[in-house]
């Protein structure tokens, strides 16, 4: 009887010693298995993003050289103040309007939560003021003219007031956007 409580006894401190030796390593062994899983996630994650890069870039590259100047056209990278004064003088010419005056100033920063969801916003805007004189038909036909233009205005206010015979004085507050610099 002593012998089987002995035997007994030595297993259960067999038992013991394994088991608060191994006790670490099988710790380890858990930490470890939860690495490899979270890096599994990791690099699943990432070869989402792969699969997503690629077609972006097959996207992109199968836009047409044509399309990609009119989308420049559209929503610039730059203010191009130069240009939008050429295009509105053009527009102007060719709808038999005089262009008084062309005034293109960036609008002023607010301090505040406004100035925190621009810094969110991909784009930025410029405000455009337009002086014009001309006939009515002619500044309808010019606004139609802007609406179809593929650079994105939006207009804001137009005033016009009577001037000579059939000729009125047309002003115009608009809003144009550029992309932001990343």
């Amino acid at each position: 009887m002593t012998k089987n409580i002995i035997v007994v006894f030595l297993m259960l401190a067999a038992f013991f010693i394994f088991w608060s030796g191994s006790r670490p390593l099988y710790e380890k062994i858990r930490v470890v298995k939860n690495e490899e899983t979270d890096l599994k996630n990791f690099l699943q994650k990432i070869q989402e993003i792969r699969v997503l890069r690629d077609d972006l870039l097959t996207s992109y590259n199968a836009i047409s050289n044509e399309d990609l100047k009119r989308l420049k056209k559209i929503i610039p990278f730059s203010p191009e103040k130069e240009i939008l004064i050429a295009q509105f003088e053009n527009l102007a010419t060719s709808q038999n309007l005089n262009l008084k005056s062309v005034e293109i100033a960036e609008p002023a920063k607010n301090k505040n939560a406004e100035e925190q969801q621009n810094k969110l916003k991909t784009y930025e805007s410029v405000n455009v003021s337009l002086v014009l004189n001309g006939g009515y038909k002619d500044f309808l036909n010019f606004i139609k003219a802007l609406e179809e233009n593929l650079r994105i205005i939006d207009f804001e206010t137009i005033n016009f007031g009577a001037g000579d015979k059939n000729i009125y004085d047309f002003s115009i507050k608009a809003e144009t956007y550029f992309l932001k610099k990343q």
